[in-house]
């Protein structure tokens, strides 16, 4: 039986093989883990928001039955929403006026077509 011995070049080689091996490994482990972080952050954040979503309701559900029972006039709720809330949509549902009024594309198209007249002294 003989031993054949491999070259300083043949082994410089191989680890040289093993080393690039063991990179991709790494990587795609190292990636695989980011992947799996990644999930679990979306998944913190999203139920993060369902249980700010949730005590928003209730928080509502809770006046709204108080309103029910008068113990919070129509008037206070009103008086405290139109401080509150700033949207035009918002504040409609709540039968307040629209603080900042939405311009339309075709309010637009009519100030261009104003910038063209003239005007008599």
């Amino acid at each position: 039986m003989t031993i054949t011995r491999k070259t300083k070049s043949e082994r410089l080689e191989l680890l040289k093989q093993q080393k690039v091996d063991l990179e991709q490994r790494l990587k795609a482990k190292t990636q695989k883990l980011a992947a799996r972080i990644k999930a679990i952050e979306v998944k913190d954040i999203t139920q993060s928001r369902k249980i700010d979503t949730r005590r928003k309701i209730l928080l509502g559900a809770m006046i709204m039955h108080r309103v029910e029972k008068g113990e919070f006039t129509n008037d206070w709720i009103s008086e405290k929403m139109d401080g509150f809330l700033s949207r035009g949509e918002d504040r409609v549902l709540f039968g307040l006026e629209r603080k900042n009024p939405v311009v339309s594309k075709s309010d637009v198209t009519d100030l261009d077509n104003q910038s063209d007249c003239s005007y008599d002294n």
